[in-house]
């Protein structure tokens, strides 16, 4: 019985050390992948533009594609969106009636001031 759980255990970290190598592997393909054609667009960048625009433009596409992958990480996941959702849901029903009752406020003294 201990042997079956054993071998249980050295086959489950067997496959953990073998996904962690492709991992890691295809990162590694990713990374240098990226670079080549980074590389590959900054030579076509600067024939077609000044090597200012060409950095420009490479940068702004690397930032702007990190801003939506960090968008992506943080997302909430669906029962913590529901369970924000209500919670704002609550404290909107407070604040929608003093929000009109002061731009009233606000539309009674403007008018009181025309005329």
């Amino acid at each position: 019985m201990f042997d079956k759980v054993v071998h249980n255990a050295k086959q489950a970290a067997a496959r953990t050390v073998r996904k962690t190598v492709i991992g890691l592997g295809a990162g590694l393909c990713l990374l240098a992948g990226a670079a080549f054609l980074t590389l590959a667009a900054w030579l076509f960048l600067i024939t077609v533009t000044t090597t200012l625009n060409a950095a420009l433009i490479i940068g702004g596409t690397y930032f702007g594609l990190g801003l939506i992958l960090v968008g992506v990480a943080s997302a909430d996941s669906s029962s913590d969106r529901q369970e924000s959702q209500s919670a704002q849901q609550d404290s909107n029903d407070h604040v929608v009636p003093k929000l009109i009752a002061a731009f009233m406020t606000g539309l009674q003294a403007g008018r009181s001031t025309r005329g």
